[in-house]
Parts: C-alpha cells; structure tokens; sequence
C-alpha cells in the first residue's frame, strides 16, 4: 500500500510539473485551457525542466521520477495528453476535499516544507488568507501568501484538484470519525483549554494524597494565583475517591513534574499525558485529528505517547494490562466529562452575546439614523 501510494505522488507530481509549465506558456500568449496543447509541447527540454523543479523530492523519489519521466518522454504527443488527461480528469471526478478549519498552522507548513515550490504556491494561494499568510512566512515564501486562484498561471480546476487531494491526505477530516464525541467537536483553543483544566483536576486529585496540610499549602503555592485556587477549588469537590485513581493521579503529576519547571507547563503535560491516555484507545483516525489541532511539536508528543501506551498495552494482555485498562477507562470518561463542559461554556457564552445583541445592544460607534 505504501509503495503504491508513493508511486502515485510521483505520477501526480510529474503531472503537475508538466501541466504547470504548460500553463505558463499559454498565459505568455494570452490562451487558456486544460491539457490540450498544440502538438509536440511535451518536449524533451520541458520534460527536463519538469524534473528539476521537482529537485527537492528525496532520493528514491528523484529515482523512481526520472523513471516515469524518461517513459513520458518517449510517447507521442498525442499518448502524452491523453496520459495528462487521464491523471487530471481522474481527481476532477471526485470532490474536493476540504482543509478542517482548526487544523493548527504548523501542520500545514509541515506538509508542504518539502514539496516542490509550484506545489506551495499552488496551495497557499487556496488557503484561507490569514492562513495563507502564516503558512508562507515560515516556509519564506514572500508573494505566495498574495497568490489567488485567479491569478494561477496553471489550469486551476485540473490541477488543484490533483495537488489538494494529494496535500489533503496528510489530514484527518471529521467526515472519517465513525460517531464524534464532545473530545472531538473541540476546536483548537477549546482543546487547549481543556488540557488545562484535565491538568488542574489531575493535580487535585494527587493533592488528595497529601495529608498535611502544611505540604499541601506549600506545593500550591508554586503556582500562580488563578491556578492554585482552581486547583484547591476543585480539591473541594471531591468526593469518595477511589484510592487506586488518587495514587494513579500522583504518578502523572509526579512525571510532569520531573519534566517541567515551569507550573503552568507542569499543567499542561499532565492535562497532555490525560488526553493521551483517553486516545490511546481508540483509532488512528481519531488521533490524528486530534492531535492535528496542537502546534506540531505537542502533536507529535501526544501521538507518541498514545502509541506507546497502546502498544504496551497490546503487547502485554495479562498481568497489570487489566488495571491499565481500566484506569484508562475512568480517564477517559472524565476527559470527554470536562470536553463536555468545555463545549457547553462556549456555546453559552455565544447564546448570551447573541441575546445582549438581539436585545437592543450595538457596536461602538454614532448611533444609527
């Protein structure tokens, strides 16, 4: 499967770096079209120049490339348009796939740092503009953030459903999730919020190890005041914990510890180390798409450590493997409890600022005629 798929990216690739160069020399002479060209414009010159616009690709990829590139070469004009129209007609048939609007930036730059340069600007000029902007600050890429689907020099219906699809397989649509939870629905900053919180409840429930007071006072007072007063807050509502959950709790918080200075990064590890546990086991899809809206650095993080969970825990179904599971049991329905919460607050908040609006309320500004 993996060899296909690669096999596939190079027959796209080489597609739009032919069809890409054939744009550009019918935008010099005023005429537009698909991948009909006058006979013989696939020449040996322009099958080179295809191939060195596609030098960024990795080794085995430049191999396998000059291979279908030199087969190319020695068709007839007509078997090369018919093999252009092919490829292009096949990714016109099917919709367009659809960038999730809370995908993290970085990701988007991941996908494209290695891509060829038309490919970027090709993508970036179908991004939303803020977007756009971001994505093309990072990858260097001054003017493609200005780039617009009318201004692409290439034959835009063919060949951006060709290269979307093809970006687009390195994101998780919530289209693939078989029945999405309240985890699911969070968006970016919703998910953020809910990492702290998962890390400010943790804490707590390892704070109720402590018996002494004089400790536990201390220890709370290595975080800022809106934290500590969360966290003693929620220390108050707990009621009948299980022993085996609070002595769980410290081991996550004692981890954090150990590797963040920080309180606040300590929260965030720990709420991080939850949601893990809380996806590990589930599917890939669903982890991807989760993971998709953190900043790439965290994202990895999280998905390594699911991973790492689940095939532990795979790989050792007796012994400890059952209590494993069902700690992870009992994170995961308090996590999607707090996902809840989390979406509600937001819904309320908008319900209510759209009532102060409907109610009489308007923007800053001279009052209207």
């Amino acid at each position: 499967m993996a060899a296909t798929q690669s096999f596939q990216r190079v027959e796209l690739l080489l597609a739009l770096a032919l069809v890409h160069g054939e744009g550009e020399a019918r935008d010099e002479s005023g005429h537009e079209g698909e991948v009909e060209a006058s006979r013989g414009l696939q020449t040996p010159a322009r099958v080179s120049e295809a191939l060195e616009s596609l030098s960024v690709l990795s080794a085995p990829e430049r191999t396998a490339l000059g291979r279908r590139a030199d087969w190319f070469a020695r068709l007839t004009p007509e078997k090369q348009r018919a093999w252009l129209g092919h490829m292009l007609a096949h990714a016109r048939s099917r919709a367009l796939p659809v960038l999730e609007e809370h995908v993290h930036p970085s990701h988007v730059v991941e996908a494209l740092r290695d891509e060829p340069r038309h490919v970027q600007h090709l993508i970036i000029g179908h991004l939303p503009p803020a977007l756009a902007l971001l994505v093309a600050e990072s990858l260097g890429l001054s003017d493609a953030a200005d780039s617009s689907p009318r201004r692409a020099r290439q034959p835009v219906a063919a060949v951006v459903s060709v290269v979307r699809r093809a970006f687009m397989s390195n994101f998780v649509s919530a289209r693939e999730l078989e029945s999405p939870t309240s985890l699911d629905l969070l968006s970016g900053v919703e998910l953020a919020r809910l990492v702290r919180l998962l890390g400010v409840c943790e804490t707590a429930l390892a704070c109720r190890g402590v018996h002494a007071r004089e400790a536990l006072a201390s220890f709370l007072r290595r975080f800022p005041a809106e934290d500590a007063q969360a966290i003693a807050a929620h220390i108050a509502t707990l009621k009948d914990v299980d022993p085996a959950r609070v002595s769980f709790a410290g081991e996550v918080v004692q981890v954090a510890l150990g590797a963040e200075e920080e309180p606040a990064a300590m929260l965030d590890r720990t709420g991080l180390h939850l949601l893990a546990l809380t996806l590990a086991g589930d599917d890939e899809t669903r982890l991807r798409y989760t993971a998709q809206k953190l900043p790439l650095e965290i994202a990895t993080w999280l998905c390594a450590l699911a991973r790492t969970v689940a095939s532990d825990l795979n790989s050792n179904p007796r012994g400890g493997a059952r209590q494993a599971r069902e700690m992870m049991r009992l994170v995961a329905r308090d996590t999607e409890a707090l996902a809840d919460g989390v979406k509600r607050r937001t819904l309320l908040a908008g319900a209510q600022q759209q009532q102060q609006f409907d109610g009489g309320g308007h923007p800053a500004g001279p009052p209207p005629e």
